[in-house]
């Protein structure tokens, strides 16, 4: 399996952080990024790897699922009821994108018999024969980590902007 990743500069966002915790936090995602060798947009820019701290995580996916549903991309049912209903104090995923292996944004096949939706079906123009790398890779476009507040209390700033790091910048499934 491939690893998703950022193709573009990442811009990290928080909302709903503990009291008087958002700047350093952001300051210190930034910082994990950069030792990371993670691209980064300059500070203002669009959020596209959001940490957002509710009381209610099962709520805000659900809901989030309803209003839009796109930043589910093609999770398995089964992986959504996990983060809908799971109780892990962190919920994570990451809206991707295929695309060629030469960062090309590909085509859609188009319906056939009006089954096939054009997101269901891409089609790869430049395909080699060969073992040594893939056609496609998987382009990250939004990242979401989604906290339980509850779960923060007794926590550093750091350790909270570590483990939303690593929720953010890698694919954990969660």
């Amino acid at each position: 399996d491939q690893l998703f990743r950022y193709e573009v500069p990442v811009c990290p966002g928080i909302s709903g952080a503990p009291k008087g915790t958002e700047h350093t936090l952001l300051r210190l995602i930034r910082e994990n990024a950069a030792a990371s060798k993670i691209r980064l947009d300059p500070p203002g820019c669009k959020p596209n790897a959001l940490a957002l701290f509710v009381t209610t995580p099962d709520a805000l996916v659900v809901g989030l699922k309803k209003k839009a549903p796109g930043y589910f991309g093609l999770i398995a049912q089964p992986d959504f009821k996990r983060l809908s209903t799971g109780g892990a104090p962190i919920r994570s995923w990451h809206v991707v994108e295929t695309a060629g292996r030469d960062g090309q944004m590909l085509d859609g096949f188009g319906g056939i018999g009006g089954e096939l939706g054009a997101s269901d079906a891409k089609v790869v123009k430049n395909a080699a024969a060969t073992r040594v790398y893939e056609n496609t890779r998987q382009e990250i476009l939004l990242g979401f980590a989604v906290i339980d507040s509850n779960a923060t209390v007794g926590k550093t700033v750091q350790q909270l902007a570590d483990i939303i790091s690593l929720h953010l910048f890698l694919d954990l499934g969660q």
